[in-house]
């Protein structure tokens, strides 16, 4: 069965490699602060009821426990608004592509997505909605 939580463990496993990916650019110049940005935003959404139990374990109570990892998550949340607010997030160059593969891709794709959308909407309207 389908649980939220798996979701959010997604979100933040590809939150954690964009932030592998931000260490990794030599063209940014603020990769160091771009990757804790991202790295801490992950890790928000890595934390879970595991974490719950983990610190309320720890802390010898529930409350305690859970108190905690509240804090925790504020202070991650400051640091994150700080880095963002002084301009530590910089936008880096993740593999895209330069202006001529995109207009080599352009050409060699032309509207083949669109068009098969528009000759499958014929015999069902939905399947292309998000196109």
């Amino acid at each position: 069965m389908f649980q939220q939580q798996y979701l959010m463990w997604l979100a933040g496993i590809i939150l954690l490699v964009v932030a592998v990916l931000s260490w990794r650019d030599s063209a940014n110049p603020r990769r160091f602060t771009t990757g804790l940005f991202w790295a801490l935003y992950g890790l928000v959404f890595l934390v879970g009821d595991w974490t719950t139990q983990l610190m309320s374990a720890w802390m010898g109570s529930d409350a305690a426990g859970t108190r905690m990892l509240h804090i925790g998550i504020g202070v991650i949340v400051v640091v994150m608004a700080l880095i963002a607010g002084f301009g530590g997030v910089r936008l880096g160059r993740y593999h895209q592509r330069s202006d001529e593969e995109k207009q080599a891709s352009a050409l060699r794709l032309r509207n083949k997505t669109v068009s098969a959308c528009t000759v499958d909407s014929g015999r069902d309207r939905g399947r292309c909605a998000g196109v």
